[in-house]
């Protein structure tokens, strides 16, 4: 009896998936999905401060994936302010709250009219002889978001409103408007601080008080906070769980 066309395999099906699960990596989204609850970090953090390439090396030798991203950080601390930030997360926030910015998960790249956003890069150090950042080796990241910058100043703290709605909810994971009553008409809050023209520079959050909600890549050393999912920790000591 001859199958009907629904039930005959595709003759190039084989082909297809491989061609798929090659490309795995260009069909990433642009911003990673992130659970709150699922993240470990680290509370009893370093007081010290470090380059970036620095900071990594550090939080990996303690078995930390990376650094906090920047929608991760806005997330805890709008939670806290609002009170629905969980207990045992409180702890970390105050102590952010009140010291010297730390790293992000990001550095930037600003091209003319284009920044261009890097998620999780690497072997980007610091180059004391040029006092900036340079790639070292291959530049690895692992997700990608561009925005259009047009008219908007390098090396020079700018308002986040100055920016588009896509850029501020991509960050901030909501509009300014639906913030805390307390922080959003803070009058150092959300500033933003781009980098020099054709530059690859890590990105770190500002410094504590107002300034809480503001980033940009100012910084040449910054402190170091390690953060990893709950599920890597059992890639890590699975005989201890």
């Amino acid at each position: 009896m001859k199958l009907p066309k629904t039930f005959v395999p595709e003759k190039d099906l084989e082909k297809k998936v491989d061609k798929i699960l090659k490309s795995k990596k260009k069909l990433n989204p642009n911003k990673p999905v992130f659970n709150i609850d699922r993240l470990e970090i680290e509370s009893n953090y370093s007081p010290y401060q470090f380059t970036f390439d620095g900071s990594l090396k550090r939080l990996k030798d303690k078995n930390y994936q990376r650094h906090l991203r920047p929608w991760e950080y806005f997330e805890l601390l709008t939670r806290y302010y609002d009170g629905s930030l969980p207990e045992e997360l409180q702890f970390a926030i105050e102590q952010m709250r009140d010291d010297y910015g730390e790293w992000f998960s990001m550095a930037f790249e600003k091209k003319e009219n284009k920044l261009i956003c890097y998620i999780d890069p690497e072997n980007l150090n610091y180059d004391k002889v040029k006092g900036t950042y340079v790639v070292n080796k291959k530049f690895r990241y692992n997700y990608l978001k561009e925005f259009n910058i047009k008219n908007i100043p390098s090396k020079k703290w700018v308002r986040a409103t100055k920016f588009s709605d896509e850029f501020i909810e991509y960050f901030y994971n909501r509009h300014l408007e639906d913030m805390p009553e307390y922080i959003k008409d803070a009058r150092y809050s959300f500033l933003i601080y781009l980098p020099p023209e054709d530059t690859i520079t890590p990105v770190s959050r500002a410094y504590g008080g107002y300034s809480q909600f503001s980033m940009g890549c100012f910084n040449k050393i910054s402190q170091s906070r390690g953060v990893r999912e709950k599920d890597f920790v059992k890639y890590l000591c699975p005989d201890k769980l």
